[in-house]
């Protein structure tokens, strides 16, 4: 026989805590499909054409002040995610509406790591950790570029397969652990965007831009459906003759209308609140340095972006390092 096991129904739990890199208080998994500051700087430039190999790895802390698990209140929930995501993109030698086609896929790989801490009703205090490792939710990005003179941009769409590791959050009291890290949302997802980019070579002045909506299917495990996520994400950069870059980064984050599904009016009830609209904003230094290893170009890459403003979502600081390399 399993030990006592205090539940709360299955949706509300996993609305709570099935997430990608953080608790949820409103968009399921306190955190979006899209994961904001993935695009900076020549954001809207499709390069020439060729095979594009990147890495990016993240390393993000974030914290909520309060959430409940099954009738249990716990204080001071964070999150520590280390994410790798290896993107593969061709840029073709084509036309196509007058641009250049490209594709990218990007595989993540993600080990989130929960710990709350606080007082239990009983008066007993601590704190309990939870956490997974495995692949993520693959993504494909086909994209279509145009360019005139300092003037680039690009539209693209972004499919989100739910091929990452999902499991429905549960309680355990009487062995005080909790199992709810995942490292995918269990649906799919569509993410149309566009992006521009102003470079001017001559005075190696840069401000690029991209935007995008996340339009998720239902995630039939928590009776769950997300609303649209708007994301808008901006660079301002100097570039120097000698190949280095640096500038500034930032993001917003906004839903479009109210999550739904008996799953999310479990969640409003719960922690009384009438809506579960999120938002965050995001903003940091970035710097760039593009060389050669012999004949193969190589571009690195550094930034940092603190969180602020954050309504029923995760808020977070994350440091991000990059490397990708053309042939």
């Amino acid at each position: 026989m399993k030990p006592i096991l205090q539940t709360w129904p299955a949706a509300l739990v996993a609305g709570l805590l099935a997430l990608q890199a953080g608790p949820a208080r409103a968009v399921e998994g306190g955190t979006g499909g899209y994961l904001l500051g993935s695009r900076d700087i020549l954001s809207g430039i499709v390069p020439p054409p060729g095979d594009y190999f990147s890495g990016d790895l993240v390393l993000q802390k974030g914290q909520v002040e309060f959430v409940a698990l099954g009738g249990i209140p716990f204080s001071d929930v964070s999150t520590d995610v280390r994410i790798l995501k290896l993107n593969a993109t061709r840029s073709f030698d084509a036309s196509l509406w007058g641009g250049r086609p490209m594709l990218t896929v990007t595989l993540p790989v993600a080990n989130p790591e929960l710990t709350f801490s606080g007082a239990l009703l009983n008066g007993a205090s601590g704190s309990v950790r939870d956490s997974v490792t495995g692949i993520g939710d693959i993504t494909v990005t086909p994209a279509v570029g145009w360019n005139q003179g300092v003037h680039f941009w690009q539209v693209n769409a972004t499919i989100y397969l739910p091929t990452g590791y999902y499991e429905p959050a549960s309680v355990d009291l009487a062995t005080r652990s909790v199992s709810a890290a995942s490292v995918g949302k269990n649906r799919a997802a569509f993410d149309p965007g566009a992006a521009y980019t102003y470079l001017n070579r001559t005075n190696g002045r840069e401000f690029s831009a991209a935007a995008g909506v996340t339009l998720s299917l239902e995630n039939a495990e928590t009776d769950y459906q997300t609303a649209p996520e708007a994301h808008l994400e901006i660079a301002a950069a100097q570039h120097l003759p000698n190949g280095l870059a640096f500038g500034v980064t930032a993001y917003a984050y906004q839903q479009i209308g109210d999550d739904s599904g008996s799953g999310a009016d479990l969640l409003r009830r719960f922690v009384k609140k009438d809506s579960l609209t999120a938002r965050v904003y995001g903003a940091g230094p970035i710097i760039n340095y593009a060389t050669k290893m012999g004949d193969v170009p190589v571009t690195l890459e550094a930034k940092y972006i603190t969180e602020f403003g954050a309504r029923n979502r995760l808020e977070s600081d994350s440091f991000w390092l990059s490397v990708g390399a053309s042939f």
